[in-house]
């Protein structure tokens, strides 16, 4: 059975497949270029309490009292489809309903000859806003509501990589304690979302999580912001706590520590010492109480030999060290990330999923991605808003740098085979050449022992040291034959 809809106009119906009309979660009706409903469905007739008779032969805005036509009217105007629209109408018996359609148009000749439109009624439409509303209560209970200010939990770490999951575990068991963590990672590998994690499983999750990236803040600005100031201490200063009071028996994460002026950084390491701070243009000391997660983008050893780091300060803040795997060293991970990715910003921007072609996944893997998770999540969110809906992300969606080193891969792939090929046909021609010289020293040599032998057969085996057996097997096989025997 033909899996289309075809106007007909000498009877002004439809013919279509069974299917049309028996499906169960969506009403289906088809409107002519005049918009005269000439097909509906059994379920929109159930849920529109109309009879298919009522409908059919009527203008679509008699049944649907829609001021702006809806999606039906959208289709007629701009000729694309029409995906999940929300509607609120009222019906043919005034009964008033919400609902998500879309619409589709048919071309024939380059015109449009009909519109099909399929509707979600409210029974479906509420099924989606429960499934929203347990989605949102599960990200608020898995992030603590924010009440600390943070965002993430190790629930929302992802990757099945190795060495992602001994950085996790190694990040587990790092909460069960108050002692100072050094993260190690790139930019972009989630140095963050491990520090809130760490957090939010500790005993002091109740308490603040406070972050400072210390390469955003000027140096003049950054010591005012950590210690606090007092009033006079320069212009404009007031009496005002710096960040690390504030802390107050929660975790503070300094993000890039290695930015942070060595200057200051003397001054921090007293503050991890004797747990007191003083604020600028103050002799009073207030003690602080909190934990301190820290972060550096590069090994610490280079940090230090690139006088970036302090090696008494490193000492204190790594009690625990967990360096974080950059992307490239988890080829695994980069499809299971651009999978979810493009669910989640599709959900955002197309209402729908989209899927992703194998080559647009085998170009992903060749690059080494130095802005790491970060980078490939700008990346699928950029693709996915220029998507149209139901289109599927392909090769010819990737930024033109991957699609050249793709290319390059492929090239480089093709000339390795090749290579390869010429290395095989050479190691069998020299093989075959080896074999030739063999089998020409082994005929001489049995040729030479049978001279010297008078052609005995039994002497000359025993001379090469041969069964009589396998020399006669031999001289068959290289047909030597004794010239005396005529």
């Amino acid at each position: 059975m033909k899996k289309y809809v075809k106007p007909d106009g000498k009877a002004g119906k439809v013919q279509c497949c069974e299917w049309l009309d028996v499906m169960s979660d969506l009403g289906i009706i088809v409107v002519d270029k005049n918009g005269i409903i000439i097909f509906y469905n059994t379920t929109a007739s159930v849920f529109d309490k109309v009879d298919k008779e009522t409908a059919i032969g009527k203008h679509y805005t008699d049944l649907y009292c829609d001021k702006d036509g809806g999606c039906i009217k959208a289709v007629f105007d701009t000729g694309k489809p029409v995906y999940d629209m929300q509607n609120e109408w009222t019906s043919f018996y005034n009964q008033k309903f919400t609902s998500l359609d879309s619409a589709y148009p048919v071309w024939e000749n380059g015109e449009i000859v009909s519109v099909v439109a399929t509707t979600k009624y409210p029974s479906y439409v509420k099924s989606l806003f429960r499934k929203a509303i347990d989605s949102r209560q599960i990200m608020i209970s898995e992030n603590k509501e924010n009440s600390n200010g943070t965002r993430y939990t190790f629930n929302n770490i992802i990757g099945e990589d190795l060495s992602l999951k001994v950085a996790v575990k190694q990040a587990r068991k790092a909460a069960s304690s108050l002692s100072p963590v050094l993260l190690e990672g790139e930019t972009g590998t989630g140095k963050e979302i491990f520090a809130q994690s760490i957090h939010n499983a500790s005993e002091c999750s109740s308490k603040p999580f406070i972050a400072i990236n210390c390469a955003a803040i000027p140096e003049n600005l950054l010591e005012g912001m950590l210690f606090g100031t007092t009033k006079g201490a320069f212009t404009n200063a007031e009496n005002s706590p710096g960040l690390f009071e504030t802390a107050k028996g929660g975790t503070f994460f300094l993000d890039e520590i290695n930015s942070m002026p060595l200057n200051l950084q003397a001054k921090l390491l007293r503050v991890i010492q004797e747990k007191k701070v003083r604020r600028i243009g103050s002799n009073v000391e207030h003690s602080i109480e909190c934990r301190f997660i820290s972060s550096t983008n590069k090994p610490p050893v280079e940090c230090i030999k690139n006088n970036t780091l302090r090696d008494d300060l490193y000492y204190r803040l790594s009690v625990i060290s967990i360096r974080i795997p950059p992307l490239r060293e988890r080829i695994g991970d980069i499809r299971i990330f651009a999978e979810y990715f493009a669910d989640k910003f599709a959900e955002v921007y197309l209402n729908k999923k989209v899927e992703l072609s194998q080559t647009f996944l085998e170009a992903l893997d060749i690059y080494n991605w130095p802005g790491n998770v970060r980078e490939l999540e700008h990346m699928m969110e950029s693709i996915v808003v220029m998507l149209e809906p139901g289109e599927t992300i392909t090769f010819d969606n990737l930024p033109i740098h991957i699609k050249h080193l793709y290319k390059e891969h492929s090239q480089q792939q093709m000339l390795n085979s090749i290579r390869s090929v010429n290395e095989m046909v050479n190691d069998c021609a020299e093989e075959c050449l080896l074999k030739d010289t063999l089998l020409k020293t082994q005929r001489e040599v049995i040729l030479s022992a049978l001279a010297s032998n008078n052609w005995n057969i039994s002497r000359s085996a025993r001379a090469i040291g041969i069964s009589r057996t396998n020399l006669q097997y031999r001289m068959k096989r290289m047909k030597i034959e004794n010239p005396n025997k005529k």
